[in-house]
């Protein structure tokens, strides 16, 4: 495919290259790395130049399991039993991605993601930089005298190659994506 991917890309999961999570949150987990897969196979089959970032936001139960202290065995016998809150029916989970592309890829990255069928995706910020800062330069043209009318060419269809002069660029897009996963 010759997307090229940042140095050592871990599709937002850095922090579990080197350590496993916490038990109760490797579900959940499991559950957006496919959701990263698939936004990333979306932007794979578009063939983007390159993804220049993926991060993902820490789930909220990731959160709660790195700072939940410990209660102490005298609190732990004297603390009422707080019962858990029901499960919500709708989570989000926030990816921000930055990839350089063709204008014809990355409105295919846009129309997949907006239309996937496998999973709900919601682009909350959509930013696009063009690489070229300045359109193409204006020239003057002098009105041509109107000329006698000539006999038809015996190739009516030899004209000059087309020039064009906008839309061969690269843009960068960055996009900030939510993806909802449903409650059963």
């Amino acid at each position: 495919n010759n997307v090229k991917l940042p140095d050592k890309f871990e599709l937002g999961f850095d922090e579990f290259a080197t350590g496993l999570p916490d038990t109760a949150v490797a579900p959940l987990l499991g559950q957006e790395l496919s959701q990263v897969q698939m936004l990333m196979n979306i932007l794979l089959d578009a063939k983007v130049d390159s993804v220049i970032s993926l991060h993902r936001a820490p789930l909220p139960e990731e959160r709660k399991s790195l700072s939940t202290p410990t209660p102490s065995p005298a609190t732990g016998r004297t603390a009422a039993k707080t019962s858990t809150p029901p499960p919500t029916a709708l989570q989000r989970n926030v990816v921000d991605v930055t990839f350089k592309a063709t204008p014809a890829a990355a409105r295919k990255v846009l129309n997949e993601i907006a239309n996937s069928s496998g999973q709900f995706f919601i682009i909350r910020t959509l930013y696009v930089h063009n690489e070229k800062d300045k359109g193409p330069p204006r020239q003057r043209t002098e009105p041509t005298p109107p000329q006698a009318p000539q006999r038809a060419s015996p190739q009516p269809g030899a004209a000059a190659p087309l020039n064009f002069i906008v839309g061969n660029e690269h843009i960068e897009v960055s996009a900030t994506i939510e993806m909802l996963r449903f409650g059963s």
